[in-house]
């Protein structure tokens, strides 16, 4: 064997692992996981530089070469400080928001001499990112795959793509069966982390149910297309249909099939929607296209193999799988259609450059939409966050490096490449298509099997030598191309990691910093170097990160504090309003910023910041009104309110809940006033009303037509006790029946469904309604909600006259409320022992 098929070999074999163990560490998604595979990548890079400097190197395609190194300049480019005058030529809009970030001279002097740090070391440099350290940490893991890309190119053109298959069928197999074994074992726990999300689904060792599932989905096209190769080779002399059927290497392909159906099986129990069904077409698509044999053999064979691995998703039951799919239209409308949204407007507003790769997190919240309540770190659509991130130039150079992909993708799916090319076209379109709904570039584990797919199918060379698979002008190969290539990325690496990219990976933590600051504040006073050092800790990370608005919120109320002057004070008040608006929508860092702002004398931006959060967490708002109240006028707090219905609503719970009952009852009377059809404030005033015993005020309330709408259900029942206290009894069970038609799942409105049955006599519909309302209520839910029926059945059974059964409800409730003397009486005398 050769020097350079050695070296082949042996980076067959490195990919391989890479396949294998990157998963493994929780995707690579945490830190140290991710920077051994940037330094597994770049080392092949440099075996893969000597291999091909030694062959003299094969010409790599050359629209592929230019983009995808013309992607990692613009990277480079993005995180280099510039001039003003060309920053501001270049994204108008990042040079806008550097200014927008640079407080004042007198400010900045405040801040320094409060820091005891020169002002300009407080001041960001001028680059195309909004967050320079983001995009050095996205440039070093890009560099890792275009290392990974071409050194999977020169493997499938030595003829090793079978070794990568098998690599993905083999950890997609071992991640199944560990998703699978955790799942159906209860024992929630990755390794020796316990699960917090995606309880309800196997996720083998990744966090996210969808970065599994691509993954595993991928792998199950390997695992086909490896099985389906084997099969072709026939034996003649074979007696056996089974043994004619899978051919020369029976064993061997019947040991693939068991593992693709293993992986398979993982991929249903994800729970998935997408990636279920674009991981069963694509695996459908490899079967029926590279299967020899009649129409009815191929789809025989998918359907055992289906049927196989839908064992284990039978045993726990199918309903959950249906659910999620019928919740699919809800969840797209809801949430990711609206980021998606968002994300183009973003994209809009860094129309040539881009905000800057990995900045997505950083800058959406400026682009928020305020129906979105939800932490969105990437768009769940890698194609527009790179529109985003890397605009128009980012966009046409990652478009040649697909224009290279695509027609070998379009070769290889028709035959082309063989079975080997077809697998590594499938598995390589199923995380392509997944990933419009999700991010696997950013899942380090999954980004690295996208490139290492990529770079072996445009390597793999056509089942004839003589097809061309993508025109191009021969290039002439080049002793020191290669060489030259690697020098560039470990170069890029380098400067990505002296730009911040660990730093980005591990940002201050600002809540906990700021917890151990004022625990030291208040131990040793503002004054203390400690203090202070914390404090300049949190206005660098600031310089350098200047979106990051929950930082800059909570520095500004850290600013605040230790504030010797006028002009710190103001330097507060400027970093609180610049957070607000660099995050408008996000409860945590507007709360921040107003308590801050009324507190430096700026109380109608303040109150203008309440207002507008009635607009989108009403309850949060009502919240921070209660805060800020003592520093602003009543007729602020009504311009709070506004016209919003929901805001009223809102402040009455808020009011009733901190035991301002009178006041609650005005506030909610002055809404129903206002705005008597609409239907919070109703069942708001008919609670109010219920819980104060105003009866006018409720029958007002309850009077007209109700409609039969889910959140009406509490008035309905509402209306049904009354009924029944006034001795209607026809219209008490008519509204009884249409409250639990409405919302028969929320426990509340049994019970008031119940109250009404009981009121009219009718014991025996009651009981049922309260045992179903038990049934409904959490274990570990309020005490005082289950106290409440169990008090009612029990005087239900006393009234029956059953003794036993009162007895045993009695000490139900004696359970819950020990102390209960009515509880402790009735058990005491219907057990025969007075007292």
């Amino acid at each position: 064997m050769t020097r350079r098929d050695s070296l082949a070999t042996a980076m067959a074999w490195s990919l391989g692992a890479v396949i294998v163990i990157a998963p493994l560490p929780f995707g690579s998604i945490i830190p140290p996981a991710r920077v051994a595979l940037e330094v597994a990548a770049l080392a092949l890079a440099c075996v893969w530089a000597l291999r091909e400097w030694v062959r003299g190197s094969d010409p790599l395609p050359r629209a592929l070469l230019i983009g995808l190194l013309g992607v990692l300049l613009l990277g480079a480019f993005q995180m280099a400080p510039l001039p003003s005058g060309v920053h501001g030529a270049l994204s108008p809009r990042s040079a806008e928001l550097r200014t927008t970030t640079l407080a004042a001279e007198p400010l900045l002097a405040a801040e320094s001499r409060v820091l005891e740090v020169e002002p300009e070391q407080l001041i960001r440099p001028s680059t195309l990112s909004v967050d320079p350290e983001a995009t050095a940490s996205a440039l070093r893991t890009g560099t890792a795959y275009a290392a990974l890309l071409l050194v999977a190119l020169s493997v499938a053109a030595a003829g090793r793509g079978r070794l990568l298959l098998l690599a993905g069928l083999l950890s997609a197999a071992f991640q199944s069966l560990h998703g699978i074994l955790v799942f159906l074992s209860g024992h929630d726990q990755i390794w020796n982390v316990a699960k917090r999300v995606s309880l309800d689904a196997a996720t083998g060792t990744y966090i996210n149910r969808n970065h599994f599932a691509g993954f595993v989905a991928a792998g199950c096209c390997c695992g086909a297309a490896l099985a389906l190769g084997l099969m072709r080779r026939r034996n003649p002399d074979a007696q056996h249909p089974l043994v004619r059927l899978l051919g020369a290497d029976g064993s061997r392909v019947f040991m693939l099939w068991m593992l693709t159906a293993l992986a398979l099986a993982g991929l249903l129990l994800s729970s998935s929607r997408m990636g279920i069904a674009v991981g069963i077409g694509m695996l459908s698509i490899t079967v029926l296209g590279s299967m020899r044999g009649g129409a009815q053999r191929r789809l025989l064979a998918l359907a055992v193999l289906l049927l196989f691995a839908a064992i284990p998703l039978a045993q726990v039951g199918l309903e959950a799988l249906f659910e999620r799919y019928g919740q699919s239209f809800d969840s797209f409308a809801e949430g990711r259609s609206t980021v998606w949204f968002d994300t183009g407007r973003l994209a809009t507003a860094f129309p040539l450059t881009g905000a800057g790769f990995g900045t997505f997190a950083t800058v959406y919240p400026s682009f928020r939409s305020a129906s979105v309540r939800l932490f969105y770190e990437h768009a769940h659509n890698d194609y527009l966050q790179f529109a985003a991130e890397g605009g128009l130039i980012g966009v046409l150079l990652i478009g040649l490096v697909l224009w290279v992909l695509v027609g070998h993708l379009r070769a290889a799916l028709t035959g082309v490449k063989g079975t080997t090319g077809f697998g590594l076209a499938a598995a390589l379109v199923t995380l392509l298509l997944h990933t419009a709904v999700d991010f696997h570039f950013h899942m380090p584990a999954n980004g690295a099997f996208i490139a290492i797919l990529a770079g072996a199918l445009i390597g793999l060379p056509p089942k004839r030598r003589e097809l061309q698979l993508v025109r191009e002008e021969p290039v002439r190969p080049h002793r020191f191309r290669s060489p030259a290539v690697a020098a560039l990325l470990i170069t890029l690496a380098l400067a990505a990691t002296a730009s911040g990219a660990d730093r980005a990976r591990q940002p201050v933590e600002a809540k906990d910093l700021v917890r151990s600051t004022i625990l030291q504040a208040i131990e040793v006073g503002t004054e203390d170097q400690t203090v202070r050092d914390a404090l300049l800790a949190m206005r660098q990370e600031l310089a350098r990160r200047p979106l990051q608005a929950k930082t800059r919120a909570i520095y500004a109320m850290l600013l605040f504090g230790a504030g010797r002057d006028d002009e710190a004070l103001e330097a507060a008040a400027f970093h609180a309003r610049l957070a607000a608006g660099q995050a408008p929508v996000t409860v945590p860092v507007v709360r921040y910023a107003t308590n801050i702002l009324v507190r430096t004398g700026y109380s109608d931006e303040g109150v203008e910041l309440v207002g507008h959060m009635f607009g989108y967490a009403p309850r949060d708002a009502a919240k921070l009104l209660a805060q800020i109240e003592t520093f602003v006028t009543p007729e602020a707090i009504e311009s709070a309110l506004s016209q919003r219905p929901e805001a009223w609503v809102a402040r009455t719970r808020q009011l009733s809940g901190s035991g301002r009952r009178d006041e609650a009852m005005d506030t909610v009377r002055s809404a129903f006033q206002r705005w008597p059809e609409d239907l919070e404030v109703r069942i708001e005033t008919a609670t109010q009303a219920l819980t104060e015993g105003d009866t006018p005020l409720l029958d007002r309330a309850l009077s007209g037509d109700l409609p039969r709408v889910d959140r009406a259900a509490r008035l309905w029942g509402y209306r049904a006790v009354r009924h029944a206290e006034t001795g209607r009894t026809d219209d008490a069970r008519r509204d009884a029946v249409a409250a639990v038609e409405l919302d028969g799942s929320d426990p509340s409105i049994l019970r008031l469904a119940g109250d009404a049955r009981a009121g009219i006599g009718e014991h025996d519909e009651a009981r049922t309604l309260w045992r179903r309302a038990l049934h409904r209520l959490p274990d570990d839910g309020p005490a005082g909600a289950r106290l409440a029926v169990l008090v009612r059945l029990a005087r239900l059974e006393d009234r029956r006259g059953t003794g036993s059964a009162a007895l045993s409800a009695w000490r139900s409730v004696l359970s819950l409320a020990p102390d209960n003397p009515e509880a402790r009486r009735r058990v005491d005398e219907l057990a025969g022992f007075r007292r």
